[in-house]
């Protein structure tokens, strides 16, 4: 049985303001049940059904699954818990080798097997996809995957995904594309600090420049004097004002050139 109890979401943009996804959302489904969310386009769906399994962080309120609520579970706790629950998401880009009941079952198969046969796995997932367009397959670690084709650089790319993306290139070695999963998610600590202290680094930046704006200038009064003195010449000069010139091109009566007289021929 699932149990949502007051379940609020809602997002704050770069520019600090909140738009609000779910507000005091309160329902029960039974076990067996078959429950429909409808709604128009944009009313908090598919964040609804992203909170069942913390894919979305709620703001407040509890979501209960079998008397347990999620909501407190720790990250090892949580993934422990995905292990037994399985989703079909929006774009679900079903195989087609595969009935709906063994489509559904397939992330748990995958979550439960061994290395090599999680390897085996993927690769089979490779040799079967029929479009190149992204796939979920399931999870891992706590993400969700999804395997892509590159056309262009004929490659398969799998991609995990949680508040980040973090794509590997895959190979055809059963154990080797475990292993480039794993080498990319204990990297992101390292990448984390960087990233920390890039932002720090930046924000030391941002507040000296404030306080650098702030002091006064010191040589303002001498700026002022001399941009004074310079108005006062430039009248004087007349350089800023001055008329255009007229220039007469007709030339003078003297300076006109005597007309040419046919001479008279005699008939």
């Amino acid at each position: 049985m699932i149990q949502i109890e007051h379940l609020n979401k809602t997002y704050v943009s770069r520019q600090g303001e909140t738009h609000i996804a779910l507000t005091d959302i309160n329902l029960t489904i039974e076990d067996g049940s078959v429950f429909g969310i409808i709604g128009q386009s944009g009313a908090g769906k598919s964040t609804l059904v992203r909170c069942l399994n913390l894919l979305e962080r709620p703001t407040s309120g509890s979501i209960i699954i079998n008397g347990r609520d999620i909501t407190s579970l720790s990250e090892k706790e949580l993934r422990e818990f995905r292990s037994s629950v399985s989703m079909v998401f929006q774009n679900f880009s079903l195989l087609q080798q595969r009935t709906v009941l063994r489509n559904v079952m397939f992330p748990l198969e995958l979550r439960h097997a061994d290395k090599k046969e999680a390897g085996a796995a993927l690769l089979t997932m490779c040799q079967t996809m029929l479009s190149p367009e992204a796939t979920q397959i399931g999870s891992y670690r706590g993400l969700t995957l999804e395997l892509a084709f590159d056309t262009f650089a004929r490659e398969y790319r799998l991609t995990m995904i949680g508040q980040l993306r973090h794509t590997v290139t895959m190979g055809t070695d059963v154990f080797g594309n475990l292993q480039r999963m794993d080498n990319a998610l204990e990297g992101l600590p390292i990448k984390e600090q960087t990233c920390r202290e890039q932002l720090f680094n930046l924000q030391t930046q941002l507040e000296t420049a404030k306080a650098e704006v702030q002091k006064p200038f010191p040589r303002e009064a001498e700026l002022n004097t001399k941009t004074a003195r310079l108005e006062e010449l430039n009248t004087l000069l007349n350089l800023d004002h001055k008329e255009p010139e007229t220039v007469d091109t007709e030339p003078d009566e003297d300076q006109r050139p005597p007309e040419r007289r046919r001479p008279q021929l005699e008939r």
